[in-house]
């Protein structure tokens, strides 16, 4: 474990603090690609060159191990890096290219250290339990199913409040600004929206926060997360001044913690009762 967790360290150090800037916003031109390419191969292969040595003097690994490994993690980064491109710039390819890179390490690691296939299942068979099992479908029902869930109850709220706001809101640009273009309109319209899907992923975040302090059994983290949504939401209802507005944000609020509490709650019980 220890051979996996430097490479993991060395893999975490290369990629992010050793990374140039131009690198990260990959707004760089062909020739400052290879460069940049070539730089971070070279990188890479002195840390790993120095982990794998580091490996040698605490694990039984041979020197010809090592030599193979530097070379494996290194090309795996450089074929990775190959296929950067400016439209790849993205929370998915970045999450794949990460996973890709640590699958070669962690392959890497099971070779320098003679990890069969049998412990490998022996591994899975200690990690994938009815327990961990519990643990995982309450994350899964308080992300999607909540949201769907509290969708359809607060739907008719949801329909009456968006007719309403919109039609105030256009009165209201309307009469105070009668010489503003629709263009100009409709940008201040736009200003005056959310974030695209940011309530439903403040859904998905609160609920998970909240679950994972019911099995720490750190209930006061459930309060400091109703109170800081209470600040932040606060100041935009008394701005509105609108009541239906302020009814319906606390509703929402209240369904989507009473999910929480009733999932997270349940599935501590059937967790000790496992």
């Amino acid at each position: 474990m220890t051979a996996l967790l430097l490479l993991l360290t060395a893999h975490f150090i290369s990629d992010f603090y050793l990374q140039s800037p131009q690198w990260l916003t990959q707004s760089t031109s062909k020739s400052v690609k290879i460069k940049t390419l070539w730089r971070r191969a070279i990188i890479h292969a002195l840390l790993y060159t120095l982990v794998l040595t580091t490996i040698i003097y605490l694990t039984p690994t041979s020197l010809t191990q090592a030599i193979t490994a530097v070379f494996v993690i290194t090309a795996g980064h450089l074929m990775a890096d190959l296929c950067k491109s400016p439209k790849s710039n993205n929370l998915v390819y970045f999450l794949l290219d990460q996973l890709l890179r640590i699958v070669i390490l962690v392959i890497v690691w099971a070779v320098i250290s003679n990890i069969t296939f049998i412990d490998v299942i022996g591994f899975l068979k200690q990690l994938i339990t009815p327990k961990t099992m519990i643990l995982g479908i309450a994350y899964l029902l308080v992300c999607k199913p909540a949201s769907v869930l509290i969708a359809l109850a607060l739907k008719k709220h949801t329909d009456a409040l968006t007719h309403n706001n919109m039609a105030t809101r256009s009165d209201t640009l309307i009469s105070q600004t009668p010489d503003k273009t629709e263009v100009e309109l409709k940008i201040e319209k736009e200003n005056n929206v959310g974030l695209i899907s940011a309530g439903s992923w403040i859904g998905y975040i609160e609920r998970c926060l909240a679950i994972s302090f019911i099995f720490m059994g750190q209930f006061a983290g459930i309060g400091f997360l109703v109170a800081t949504k209470t600040i932040f939401r606060f100041g935009d209802l008394t701005k509105n001044k609108d009541m239906k507005l302020t009814e319906y944000m606390l509703l929402g609020t209240l369904i989507s913690y009473a999910i929480a509490l009733f999932i997270g709650w349940n599935a501590m019980l059937i967790y000790k009762s496992i």
